[in-house]
């Protein structure tokens, strides 16, 4: 029996259809769907419709690595950012620290003495 309908797009297909290459030194923008932080989010395929970041697609098809439960992290600090030479992998620990050393994040003592202050 003949399939009616379009036929289904693969999740990389998906996921390069969206993406704005550019030259390595720069950011890859990404012009799709985007979480609130903004994060680049792709649907995979039916049947299941599963929710990917466009960041961690990234890494699994230019990098070649599954980062599983690990994070993929940015050099350039640009959530939207696909570029391989701009992502790595860490820890959640690795991310937090990240986020300390680029000025993204304050420790909870320091967020609170600002808090009080004001």
């Amino acid at each position: 029996m003949a399939r009616c309908g379009p036929k289904p797009v693969s999740l990389r297909t998906r996921f390069t259809n969206k993406l704005i290459v550019r030259r390595l030194d720069e950011c890859w923008a990404w012009d799709g769907a985007k979480s609130d932080h903004g994060y680049g989010q792709v649907r995979g395929p039916a049947p299941e419709y599963i929710l990917h970041y466009a960041h961690r697609l990234a890494a699994r098809y230019f990098l070649g690595v599954n980062p599983g439960k690990l994070d993929v992290l940015h050099h350039c600090d640009n959530p939207e950012c696909c570029n391989p030479t701009h992502l790595f992998l860490g820890t959640a620990r690795d991310n937090i620290l990240d986020a300390y050393a680029k000025g993204r994040m304050v420790a909870p003592a320091v967020a609170r003495a600002r808090k009080e202050a004001v």
